[in-house]
């Protein structure tokens, strides 16, 4: 995989896992240690479908309890992660992670750091 391709992976699974700390957590933060490039670049596909998954169901809670999405949007995500568990290969993981980054987090999520 290419380099931006697994640094966008870490990124997303330590800002899930950063969504109400005050500072994002550091690379293998997470508590399965799976916010780390070296991750999307070398590991099993079903590892990183469950990170990210789990990752994008962190967001879609906390989404959820803070802001009026439509129902189109909740089905949305909803489909998005089921897209991911179904995935074949990690592009497309990739591709999902940023449509769900673009639809979805930078829509609803200010990060405790970004807050002013």
């Amino acid at each position: 995989m290419n380099p931006e391709m697994n640094l966008t992976y870490e990124m997303f699974i330590r800002s899930a896992f950063s969504i109400d700390k005050n500072t994002m957590i550091d690379r293998w933060g997470d508590p399965a240690g799976l916010a780390n490039t070296d991750v999307f670049s070398h590991g099993d596909i079903e590892e990183i479908k469950a990170g990210v998954a789990y990752s994008m169901s962190i967001f879609r809670k906390h989404i959820a309890n803070n802001n009026n999405v439509t129902d189109q949007e909740s089905n949305g995500m909803d489909q998005t992660i089921r897209d991911v568990l179904n995935a074949k290969d990690k592009s497309v993981i990739y591709n999902l992670i940023e449509r769900f980054r673009s639809d979805y987090v930078s829509k609803y999520i200010v990060y405790l750091w970004n807050r002013n």
